[in-house]
């Protein structure tokens, strides 16, 4: 351990004002206070905005603007909800080592977030303003403990907060209000850690590193996990009984390692790493953070890459194939990102009839200068593909009123196969302002008057969002004929963390995507009144979880009285993924039939994004496959 703990002896840090002034030892007899008393078993100090005397600790660590104490192993009480540790706001004295116990002299404590993190994440226990610093003990790293995951304490494994972080109404409690904190939950958990040394002796990577050279990462081994999937993620979904796991076991890492060096510069989903030890905190998103005393290293690589998706198409009515790609933001000049797309779709998803594509930017990009057209970029895209002969069809946007990035009009375009594949009837295309209908032919077959069109593009669930494209699509081979709704529902912006201190956390956009979906299954169950047997699915970026209100809304009872929607689904729930979002593997991308279609659906997700580097990824979503039997 002294070795471990001892790195960070001459580690710099931030001069923030004049250093305390060294006293000179011994000390007088009087009452001492640990790191724990000041803690306390809440989220807040007993001792909050007060002057306190005499708390003693270890130095574990320098960084983030102060330096971290720790009670000596020796005098850690026996209730787990307090934590051992805490942070200085200030300069270590310049006498003063690593693993030193000294006694700070007069000093404030504060409960400290920064004004613009204010009821966004907990707040950090800190004394400030320490007027001395007493040496004890010099090197004194045989009192020096780091809880050990696994061995001494363990996470829990299911939730953060609450049974069901989407509950509505959201945001309700204040957890920071409540005292002692409840050890079962994540955020109890690692608030009884806070600013304390912890090892993960078996760590495993659940994201790769991200721009900031971050990552996240699990305890295996003797820890408990749950909804670990086969890469070594852990998956975030709703269980087969209805309740969540949201994966409290997950903890980031902050790139830079307190004592300067870096972490290796590839980690990826699913590695195995090196043990390490550092400091509990709180990092992007509010979520708990391991400030490692040395960077990450890699000790055994995930194995293998991506794999191409199983499922295929014959080009005739038994075995359709249909992907939906989410392009990030994709524009004409997007070079090599729209040769991985054409690459991704020839050996990965094995050129499928139809390609959903979502956040096709307009021919300028994110230059704002009114241009709505996305023809350069689509044939870009098309002209990438080199295994079949792709054409494209879209509607494109009112200028600024499709949300993303500024500049960009991204919206939902549909490209297909010219050899099995053509755009039924002789309906014209629609425009931005115009709503597709559905007529019935003589024989009783539904037609849609704009092919393709927008569904209701004037109602205002679609303010500042992308509107969804429909298309009634006729395979060459036989005739046959079907619908694909291409949607990309309105982002999470304004969402809390899922370690706000307001709980449940509150699900940005929740309430507009409630109304989108019932724009989209009602305009479906129109469509199955008056052909009940129509085949039709919808895939996109929905911005939701499966078994959330918007997703169960889009399968629930139509204003016309049938259920349009039934979701098709990877079989095994830990594998239900298509993106990673604060180390957490999750669903946003999905695919629906109608019912009657669903028993002979099958589904996978592509992992081409999600188990490579953030420089080797075309996009932050993997792409999604639909095979179905529209006989």
């Amino acid at each position: 351990m002294k070795s471990i703990l001892s790195l960070l002896s001459a580690a710099g840090v931030a001069t923030l004002g004049m250093p305390a002034t060294v006293a000179a030892a011994p000390l007088e007899a009087r009452a001492i206070l640990y790191p724990h008393d000041i803690q306390g078993s809440g989220f807040l100090s007993p001792y909050n905005g007060q002057s306190v005397s005499n708390v003693r600790g270890i130095v574990t660590a320098k960084g983030n603007g102060g330096y971290y104490i720790q009670t000596p192993a020796s005098a850690w009480d026996t209730d787990d909800k307090t934590s051992e540790g805490l942070f200085v706001f200030g300069t270590l004295p310049s006498t003063v080592a690593i693993n030193d116990l000294i006694n700070i002299g007069t000093s404030t404590v504060s409960e400290y977030v920064s004004s613009s993190n204010a009821g966004k994440q907990l707040k950090l226990t800190e004394l400030t303003k320490p007027a001395t610093v007493t040496v004890v003990t010099k090197n004194a790293t045989t009192e020096l403990k780091a809880v050990i995951l696994g061995t001494d304490r363990s996470p829990p494994t299911e939730h953060v907060a609450v049974n069901n972080p989407f509950v509505l109404p959201s945001n309700t409690t204040n957890v920071e209000t409540s005292s002692p904190v409840d050890l079962n939950t994540g955020i109890g958990f690692w608030e009884s850690l806070e600013s304390m040394l912890v090892t993960f002796p078996n760590p495993q990577a659940t994201d790769r590193l991200n721009e900031y050279n971050e990552t996240y990462i699990v305890q295996r081994g003797n820890a408990p996990v749950t909804s670990g999937n086969a890469r070594g993620g852990l998956t975030f979904s709703i269980k087969d009984d209805g309740s969540w796991d949201d994966n409290p076991e997950i903890v980031g890492v902050e790139g830079n390692a307190l004592d300067g060096s870096f972490s290796a510069s590839t980690i990826l989903l699913g590695d195995k790493l090196d043990s390490t030890t550092g400091v509990i905190g709180t990092g992007f998103g509010g979520s708990p953070y391991l400030y490692p005393l040395k960077g990450l290293r890699v000790y055994r690589k995930a194995v293998g890459g991506p794999v191409p998706t199983n499922l295929t198409s014959s080009g005739t009515c038994s075995s359709l194939l249909v992907a939906e790609i989410n392009a990030e933001n994709l524009m004409p000049t997007d070079t090599a990102r729209i040769s991985q797309i054409g690459y991704n779709i020839d050996n990965f998803l094995n050129n499928p009839d139809v390609v959903i594509l979502n956040e096709i930017q307009d021919n300028s990009g994110s230059t704002n200068d009114g241009t709505v057209s996305a023809s350069q970029t689509l044939t870009n895209v098309v002209n990438s593909i080199s295994n079949a002969n792709y054409a494209y069809t879209s509607i494109d946007p009112i200028d600024a009123r499709s949300g993303g990035q500024p500049g960009g009009n991204i919206r939902t375009a549909f490209i297909y196969r010219t050899d099995r594949v053509q755009l039924f009837g002789n309906a014209p295309a629609g425009n931005a302002t115009q709503a597709v209908a559905v007529t019935t032919s003589s024989s009783g077959q539904a037609q849609l008057t704009l092919n393709p069109g927008l569904i209701d593009p004037n109602n205002s669930a679609w303010q500042s969002s992308r509107k969804p494209l429909i298309a009634q699509f006729q395979l060459v081979s036989d005739g046959s004929v079907f619908f694909v709704i291409g949607t990309h529902f309105t982002s999470k912006g304004g969402s809390t963390a899922a370690y706000a201190p307001g709980q449940a956390p509150i699900n940005g956009g929740v309430q507009q995507r409630i109304n989108q979906a019932t724009v989209v299954r009602d305009f479906v169950g129109g469509l199955l009144a008056k052909q009940s047997d129509a085949k039709v699915l919808a895939g996109g970026d929905w911005n939701e979880f499966s078994g959330v209100q918007p997703l169960n809304t889009l399968q629930a009872q139509s204003s016309s009285g049938n259920v349009a929607f039934e979701e098709i689904s990877h079989p095994v729930r830990e594998e239900r993924y298509s993106y990673v979002f604060s180390g957490m593997c999750q669903e946003l991308d999905h695919f629906f039939t109608t019912p009657a279609m669903a028993a002979n659906s099958q589904f996978e997700a592509v992992h081409v994004n999600t188990w490579v580097s953030l420089k080797s990824a075309e996009s932050d979503h993997d792409p999604v496959v639909l095979q179905t039997n529209i006989c």
